[in-house]
């Protein structure tokens, strides 16, 4: 009897189902006077514009801004032109005196280069339009810098 049972409640369900699946054309035909179908190719094609977007950000131009600098106590900020995102930025201290930066990224992460090192940062997508630096008190130093676009 249980067999019986549970045969009756498949066919049911496949019959509720199938009942969606009617009614769910039915109230797409007449909501957007088009087939289900037709609204997953539209649906697929607004996917496909925003990767193609986000991909777009995800793929450096290949043009570097590049800055020589010196930089005091009081610090200084670069920005990039105008709606224009840097890709990377990669910062070369040519001097004796430790130097600390800081992005748009994040307001309290504070980086410290050592006399006669680099640093790169690179989130991997354009997202990069401030830069601020500030060399140690009292001191200066000079600095070399290039902004992947």
């Amino acid at each position: 009897m249980a067999r019986a049972e549970k045969t009756n409640q498949s066919k049911k369900n496949r019959n509720l189902l199938s009942n969606i699946t009617k009614n769910l054309n039915i109230v797409t035909q007449k909501s957007f006077g088009t087939t289900p179908e037709i609204l997953q190719i539209i649906l697929l094609d607004e996917i496909a514009s925003i990767l193609a977007h986000i991909n777009k950000l995800s793929i450096p131009e290949g043009r570097i801004d590049p800055y020589e600098l010196t930089i005091d106590d009081k610090g200084k900020s670069i920005f990039s032109e105008r709606g224009v995102f840097w890709y990377s930025i990669t910062i070369i201290n040519d001097s004796d005196v430790s130097l600390y930066f800081s992005t748009n990224l994040g307001t309290n992460k504070v980086g410290k280069i050592k006399p006669y090192e680099s640093a790169r940062i690179e989130p991997n997508k354009k997202v990069l339009y401030h830069l601020y630096l500030r060399a140690e008190e009292g001191k200066e130093a000079n600095v070399r810098i290039f902004c992947l676009r």
